[in-house]
């Protein structure tokens, strides 16, 4: 229990030897010591932590000299495609509070092919549990399958708009990625949705994930229901929680979502999140489509309530449009999804631009 009882030497002075402290445990044994020492390390906590993502390496490298402590405080490096061997290098064990690489290719970034230093010195950020990539067109499968794999704490994956030169074999099949265990994977694409299967067919994944995100549209989800990719869905044992973002100039429901649907095991999941958004700036849709709307959300409600879907606690459905979109319209009248209302899992939104 903190108390509140004085210290015997001169506040200054305690201040200065808090100050000179490089320990991170010997700061948790002051703070735990009076309400006084713990408001002071609460301050010098902050202090050093400053932001807690960095972006300039050279900067990051100075402060380390000249503050050890703050390794223990930086949460996200963020830095360009072309630094990651720079990262991957210099920094390999010695920041020990980092947990997330966030990897900016702005302008569809081409990493020069990646060697196996790099993919070791990778393995020692110990800490890092979340890698996000954003617009890298990598050299080859190979070597974004290695990124992967190299951390091996990695539970968390966000891509958006990632590709590859170079095909490769799926991990399935990969040695190197039986290791791979990730529970949370969220997949930005409006390409080509088809060669994420590549990396998802990773022999472990099938059984620790249990969240997945897609943001693409929703015709592009046929990808995955083709050429027997489908199998991959059913693996999913231990999936709970589904999030659609589907976005595009026509956000007009299809009976896509519940052929996908249908493919996933009987299993657990316990919520599902579907959002239509319709691109800003974008014209609206004249041609009226409610009776296919009132068909496909006909389809999707009774496949949620099917007994495929037997712990589904929660289901969002969120729509953002034209106010002046016919199917927009009959979206706001249709959504209700009989079902899922009566069961009281529904949670919807209807929104315009």
């Amino acid at each position: 229990m903190f108390t509140t009882i004085e210290p015997r030497l001169p506040p200054e002075l305690l201040y200065l030897i808090l100050d000179t402290i490089d320990d991170p445990r010997t700061l948790l044994a002051f703070a735990c010591t009076c309400r006084i020492f713990h408001e002071r390390v609460e301050q010098i906590r902050f202090k050093r932590r400053g932001p807690n993502t960095f972006t300039d390496l050279d900067r990051l490298r100075m402060q380390l000299k000249e503050d050890p402590l703050i390794k223990y405080f930086f949460l996200r490096a963020r830095c360009r495609a072309a630094d990651l061997n720079k990262l991957a290098c210099e920094f390999a064990g010695k920041l020990l509070g980092l947990k997330a690489i966030v990897l900016d290719g702005e302008d569809l970034t081409r990493p020069k092919p990646t060697r196996q230093p790099t993919f070791a010195a990778l393995s020692h950020f110990k800490s890092v549990t979340e890698l996000v990539l954003y617009r890298l067109d990598f050299w080859s499968f190979r070597d974004f399958a290695h990124l992967l794999c190299a951390l091996d704490n990695l539970n968390t994956v966000r891509t958006t708009d990632i590709s590859w030169q170079r095909d490769g074999r799926d991990l399935e099949d990969e040695p190197f990625a039986a290791s791979l265990h990730l529970r949370s994977i969220t997949i930005f694409d409006h390409d080509n949705l088809a060669r994420h299967v590549s990396w998802l067919s990773a022999p472990k994944l099938r059984h620790s994930l249990s969240a997945l995100t897609l943001q693409t549209s929703e015709r592009l989800l046929s990808q995955w229901l083709d050429d027997g990719r489908d199998r991959f869905l059913a693996s999913l044992a231990n999936i709970e929680t589904l999030v659609f973002s589907f976005t595009g100039e026509d956000i007009s429901p299809t009976p896509i979502l519940p052929i996908f649907l249908s493919k996933m095991p009987e299993n657990c999941i316990s919520y599902i999140a579907i959002s239509y958004s319709v691109v800003d700036g974008s014209l609206p849709q004249q041609s009226s489509r409610n009776e296919e709307c009132k068909s496909s959300f006909g389809v999707l409600d009774a496949m949620l309530t099917s007994p495929r879907f037997p712990c589904l606690t929660k289901v969002s459905v969120d729509v953002n449009g034209h106010p002046n979109d016919s199917t927009i319209m009959g979206v706001t009248e249709l959504l209700l999804f009989p079902r899922l209302a009566s069961r009281g899992i529904l949670d919807q939104q209807v929104s315009t631009l």
